[in-house]
Order: structure tokens, then sequence, then C-alpha cells
């Protein structure tokens, strides 16, 4: 049974889409967003998109701190992606199937950074059977898998 609510929330839901479809698309009309190669680029593109008219005056105050450890976080993964594309192109894989093994190497490194201590084998056992079945070469898997666990 329909209460009050309902029957007021029902018809207001296209009206709001709407709304809420001009407000988040009305931002990136006409625009293409940057082609990202080097962690600079990903800092100055972080620093683009926090300007102190979008985000308010607190945060422009804090803006160096966020943006150091913006950089420190990024950086371990955006160097391994560069290995793994150097590891590939060594190892003449077609750069159409590099996507789902840079994808391993960046979940791997997740696994490996919050792990305590080293990796359970099952882990990595299952998650390179994921990736095989998404159309991976398990030697290749192995050969990332030398890269990121040291």
């Amino acid at each position: 049974m329909l209460n009050g609510t309902h029957t007021f929330l029902i018809p207001a839901l296209p009206v709001l889409r709407q709304k809420l479809s001009g407000i988040i698309f009305f931002s990136q009309v006409g625009k293409s967003m940057p082609i990202v190669r080097t962690v600079a680029d990903m800092v100055n593109m972080f620093s683009n998109k926090t300007t102190a008219d979008r985000v308010g005056a607190r945060y422009e105050a804090a803006k160096p701190i966020a943006q150091r450890r913006y950089t420190n976080n990024a950086m371990p993964f955006r160097v391994l992606v560069e290995k793994v594309r150097d590891l590939l192109s060594k190892l003449g894989v077609p750069p159409g199937k590099w996507g789902v093994h840079i994808a391993f190497g960046e979940v791997l490194q997740k696994i490996a950074i919050t792990a305590r201590g080293a990796v359970p084998t099952a882990v990595l056992d299952g998650l390179k059977a994921a990736y095989v079945a998404k159309g991976a070469d398990p030697a290749v898997l192995d050969q990332i898998v030398k890269l990121v666990i040291v």
C-alpha cells in the first residue's frame, strides 16, 4: 500500500534525475579527459581539479599537504605500471592484451601492500586463475609476480 511519501516521490524521480544529470555533466560538456602518462601529469590533473573556487578556501590552505600525500600514494602504482609495460614489451605480448596484465599487477601490488607479511599462496593462485580466465598468459603473470613480490 502506498502512503503519502511514496506518491510524492515517484513522480519526482524523473525530475530529480534530470536535475542531477545536468549538474554532473554540465562542467564536462565539450571537454575531453587529459592523457595521463607520468606521475607529474597525474599531480597536475589533481591540482587542476582542486582549485580554491571548486573546493573552498580551507582546502586551498591544506593543498600542499594533500598534493604530497597524493604523490606519495600514487607513485608506487605508476612505477609498477611502467615496469609492467616494459616487461610486456620485452616479452612480446600484443598491446591488446596489456590491460589485463597491468590490472593483475595493480591488484597484486594492492594485496602485497595491505598483507601482513608474505602474500598467501592460495590468494596468489586464486588471483592468477581469475586473470588467466580473463585471457592473461600464466607465464607472463609469473613474471609480474616476480616483479611485484621481491
